[in-house]
């Protein structure tokens, strides 16, 4: 296995290096993962396909969403105005706290976090909030009153416990008041909140950090007040903030709206299965009208399927609207399942999402696909001391690799050697074992 990935690493490589001459990529080609099958009862596999497909665009240098949340999830265009509201207060608190108007910056920074906190459901990047805690503890505890202080600097650092106030920002004493008040956080208590929702399979954000699935319980929550965001795709966003209080549980029960620019990428997507067993060219005008409808040039096609309890099949196709042809596909990839555990070797998100889908009954033996690479790869040489984690196991270098492909007029399996007996090593034994693989469950 470590030499077929070291082969396939310099392989690609060298698709990549011709792909990325000066001018022959000008930009980011927008991508959109949807997710297809024609079975019942497959909500949460798709769930957890289509979050790890997509944060694998979102984190590719090379692709990028595009349009399609604003369909998918139906983001109306002034949803992010919230945001320059909120920057603008808070610059104006900064401003006030430079010049001792302390009062006023304290005011100002509330309704800048008011702002942030109305537009919970579109809000992905909590930086801002973080920094605004930074001053109102500052600034509460110059005024004297180390209670609400101690409340913004510990609710900082639960959104962000990696990091402290900017010592370029701050001088040293404010590090000091960090320090001291986060260092009682586990002194305050914990909390538990438990999040239901119609539909379910509802991808539950606190904090902006991924938990899981709805339903979910998420217990040794540090009381006190936090985001919640809920995302599932073809609904409107949902978001809001709770206040958790210690050794006590809150319950969001939430109702979500379908987003109705949605619904004609549904209706094209219910019939691709049926057209795809025919061929992708019999398929391709309502692939090229989903690319219309998310407003971008490629779609990536996961097709997934289950044979038994003891396996899920997925089947990747990438569509250029340009070209009106599938530019790349890889067909069937599977591993079968040891009963009540899998291995998981996926990115953190991938990691999250399988524990949290293992705990609600998928195919009565907790079975559930993502993507995600290996973790054991070969050097140059393929021997033991090669690198831990080869870069034919990233997901955005996989979709990399169908952007060179297609750029040196290859209509290339994406899997290259990954994915065939032709690699030395073998591969795993169960239905639909094919090799060593680089899309893992």
């Amino acid at each position: 296995m470590q030499r077929c990935l070291a082969r396939a690493a310099i392989l690609c490589l060298a698709v990549l290096g011709a792909a990325l001459l000066p001018g022959v990529l000008a930009a980011q080609t927008t991508i959109y993962p949807v997710v297809i099958t024609s079975q019942q009862g497959m909500e949460k596999q798709m769930a957890v396909l289509h979050g790890s497909a997509r944060a694998a665009i979102e984190a590719s240098a090379d692709y990028r969403l595009g349009g399609g949340d604003t369909v998918m999830y139906g983001i109306p265009a002034s949803s992010l105005d919230f945001v320059s509201q909120a920057q603008s207060l808070f610059d104006t608190a900064k401003a006030d706290y430079e010049n001792l108007e302390l009062d006023s910056a304290i005011e100002k920074l509330n309704l800048s976090m008011g702002k942030l906190e109305g537009g919970a459901a579109y809000l992905t990047d909590l930086s801002m909030a973080t920094h605004i805690l930074y001053y109102l503890g500052v600034c509460h505890s110059f005024n004297g009153d180390e209670a609400m202080s101690s409340e913004a600097f510990l609710r900082a650092y639960v959104l962000a416990p990696d990091k402290k106030p900017d010592p370029d920002v701050f001088p040293p004493d404010v590090i000091d008041m960090f320090n001291i008040a986060v260092s009682g956080v586990h002194g305050i208590g914990t909390g538990t909140l438990s999040v239901n929702s119609d539909p379910g399979a509802t991808q539950v954000y606190l904090d902006g950090k991924f938990m899981g699935l709805t339903p979910v319980t998420i217990d040794n929550i540090v009381a006190g007040k936090h985001f919640v965001r809920l995302v599932h795709v073809g609904y409107q966003l949902n978001g809001q903030t709770v206040v958790i209080k210690t050794d006590k549980t809150q319950t969001i029960n939430a109702k979500l709206f379908p987003a109705y620019n949605a619904s004609k990428v549904f209706t094209l997507a219910d019939g691709l299965p049926a057209q795809l067993v025919k061929g992708v060219d019999v398929a391709a005008p309502s692939l090229g009208s989903i690319c219309t409808s998310l407003g971008v040039s490629q779609l990536l096609i996961i097709w997934v399927t289950s044979g038994d309890a003891s396996y899920l099949s997925a089947s990747f196709f990438v569509y250029d609207s340009l070209r009106a042809a599938v530019i790349a596909q890889r067909q069937g990839d599977s591993l079968p399942v040891q009963e009540g555990m899998l291995s998981m070797k996926g990115d953190e998100l991938s990691r999250n999402t399988l524990l949290a889908a293992l705990q609600a009954d998928a195919a009565g033996t907790g079975v559930v696909t993502v993507i995600g690479g290996p973790t054991t790869g070969g050097g140059a040489g393929g021997g033991e001391g090669g690198v831990k984690s080869s870069v034919a196991s990233k997901w955005w270098f996989w979709l990399a690799l169908i952007g060179g492909a297609a750029v040196i007029g290859g209509a290339t399996t994406a899997g290259v050697c990954l994915g065939t007996d032709a690699c030395s090593g073998g591969g795993p034994s169960g239905p639909g074992g094919s090799g060593d693989l680089i899309f893992e469950f």
